[in-house]
């Protein structure tokens, strides 16, 4: 059987990619990177609201192969502990292979389902790596709204837990990151203690998840929300809407 996994060149360093992957597999082998604009804006916006130095707490969740929490771990002028979480068992190994491959040391890893109670199994039948798809699209929970997800073959079921924000060891979070395909209202219900404590901006996809949910929780919470190209939803503390005017417009 022709293996799936190859090693490609990025701006990351060396990764570990899966060749059937139609979308960030690829994209990372053709180009790189991976969305590089969303990040350097993130980057752009904690500058502004922590100072250089700090030790910042970043929640990946839906880290898939790793690209986000790689480039956060090595964030310039701040030490960072990033938490990446992947429901995909097979993913969760590159992701796991890729922090191996480029010597990261400040990212923990979890093969959970970011959800809003702790302990809870899913049998999930996850796509077959030895066939096309955009990985990153697979639903936990199907059928849902909107869903895209194009792979045709998948493996057995497997048991996988759940996990909440909450229960991670945060100490100062400065962001959380949720691409989950349809999951990240049920990841923002297990965030409320953090988002309380904390304050973090909040990353997110909208277009498969309940975002009127997620609005009026992150608004009862006085975090004003902003429209990024795409299906992505930023989302940070009202006092700090000016941060969005003070940077350099494209």
């Amino acid at each position: 059987m022709k293996q799936w996994n190859v090693l490609t060149p990025s701006a990351l360093g060396t990764l570990l990619v899966n060749r059937n992957d139609t979308t960030v597999g690829m994209m990372v082998s053709a180009f790189g990177d991976w969305e590089p604009e969303l990040r350097a804006l993130i980057e752009a916006l904690i500058r502004q609201a922590w100072p250089q130095g700090a030790m910042l707490d970043i929640v990946d969740g839906g880290a898939n192969l790793g690209v986000h929490a790689l480039s956060w771990a090595r964030l310039p002028g701040y030490r960072t502990r990033v938490f990446a979480i992947e429901a995909q068992r097979l993913v969760y190994q590159q992701l796991n292979a890729n922090l191996a491959i480029n010597s990261i040391a400040n990212v923990w890893t979890y093969h959970r389902v970011l959800s809003d109670r702790d302990d809870q199994v899913t049998q999930l039948r996850c796509p077959d790596p030895t066939c096309p798809a955009n990985f990153g699209a697979f639903e936990v929970v199907a059928p849902i709204g909107n869903a895209n997800f194009d792979g045709q073959h998948f493996l057995p079921a497997e048991p996988v837990a759940s996990l909440t924000i909450d229960a991670l060891p945060l100490a100062e979070c400065a962001l959380i990151k949720l691409d989950l395909e349809g999951m990240e209202d049920a990841a923002l219900r297990g965030a409320i203690k953090t988002l309380e404590r904390c304050r973090p901006l909040v990353l997110f996809e909208r277009h498969k998840t309940d975002f009127e949910s997620i609005r009026g929780l992150l608004r009862s919470l006085d975090y004003s929300l902003w429209g990024l190209p795409g299906d992505d939803v930023l989302a940070m503390r009202s006092d700090w809407d000016g941060y969005m005017a003070a940077l350099p417009q494209s």
